[in-house]
């Protein structure tokens, strides 16, 4: 039998070893809007079970960098455990350690994943990500850029549904700017800006990378069973 202070109805256990189980609503977050009264969609729905679990635990603001900057979800995470004063290794380091990879150190990695798009007006825009279903169409297109990776030097490893790492070998670490544009209504498809100097060249040879995965996507022929919206790339 469980000792007391497992069970809801129990008295609690003066323990604190007890586990604790941390609810982060990542991206929940949204604006009021006139059909709703002026409310958010999260304040206008029925949610009887977070309601519940409120009511158990324990709720309140994290705030990791202060109030107005609104940080990658993979930043506020970081600093949620405790470590903003630490310095972040990025989400490829993470993802790649989560997947069970030996990552080399010193060596520029990143992450990667497929979504498909669409060239309107001279401008690439994101239009949507990998569903389920494409896995195998997912798998066998990244798998077809042996050619691509060979001639950039990248070393591709899969992280399933049309995500993977990349290791850019002829270079160090280094900090670039982000390709997505996050607001796929707002930016089309970025292009990759160095940080400072010492990361220019990599800068340059990411988005050479990533121009020739957009070619070599495009003229990749599509399963007739997996329609698309727009040719898929990085």
């Amino acid at each position: 039998m469980r000792p007391a202070g497992y069970g809801e109805d129990q008295p609690r256990l003066d323990d604190d070893r007890l586990p604790v189980v941390l609810v982060v609503l990542d991206g929940l977050g949204d604006r009021p809007i006139p059909e709703l009264g002026g409310r958010t969609p999260s304040e206008a729905a029925a949610t009887p079970v977070l309601d519940r679990l409120r009511r158990r635990g324990a709720s309140g603001w994290h705030l990791p960098f202060g109030w107005g900057p609104a940080p990658a979800s993979e930043l506020a995470h970081w600093a949620m455990f405790g470590f903003t004063g630490v310095p972040f290794p990025g989400r490829a380091v993470l993802e790649g350690i989560g997947a069970g990879l030996d990552l080399p150190v010193g060596l520029a990695t990143t992450f990667a994943a497929l979504r498909t798009a669409e060239v309107v007006d001279g401008r690439l825009w994101i239009t949507g990500r990998t569903a389920r279903d494409d896995e195998p169409d997912a798998t066998s297109l990244l798998a077809s850029l042996a050619p691509v990776l060979e001639k950039h030097s990248v070393e591709l490893h899969l992280l399933g549904r049309g995500e993977a790492l990349l290791l850019f070998k002829r270079f160090p670490r280094g900090n670039v700017t982000d390709s997505d544009p996050f607001f796929e209504d707002f930016h089309p498809w970025l292009r990759l800006r160095a940080t400072d100097e010492t990361t220019l060249e990599l800068a340059a040879s990411m988005n050479a990378f990533l121009r020739d995965v957009r070619a070599h996507a495009a003229r990749k022929p599509r399963e007739p069973r997996a329609p698309r919206r727009g040719q898929a790339c990085f």
